[in-house]
């Protein structure tokens, strides 16, 4: 199960810093982000969720949960100002006006 977690990072972790200004790059961020945003939602709503806080290492497992969905929001956030965003460096066409 661990894997799965470390997976999800690398990608992450891929997609922001080597592919950061490609569609594909952007594509792997948000979809990362609306996972991690989710896990929170989705692990929280079991019906063992206190035996789970009970155990040992539970307290370790909530607040990685929810640290887990505050990246993802964030990240939902700036991966959706940076698809929305005007692209930095495009040369605007002739005409255009944004010549000085």
């Amino acid at each position: 199960m661990t894997m799965f977690g470390i997976a999800a990072a690398a990608a992450l972790l891929y997609g922001t810093l080597v592919l950061r200004e490609r569609l594909s790059g952007q594509i792997i961020m948000l979809l990362i982000s609306i996972f991690a945003a989710g896990m929170p939602v989705i692990h929280l709503r079991s019906p063992h969720i206190n035996e789970t806080a009970r155990s040992a290492g539970g307290f370790f497992f909530f607040w990685t949960l929810l640290m887990l969905g505050v990246l993802g929001t964030l990240s939902l956030i700036m991966v959706l100002l940076e698809v929305w965003a005007p692209r930095r460096g495009r040369k605007s066409p002739p005409g255009d006006g944004g010549e000085n």
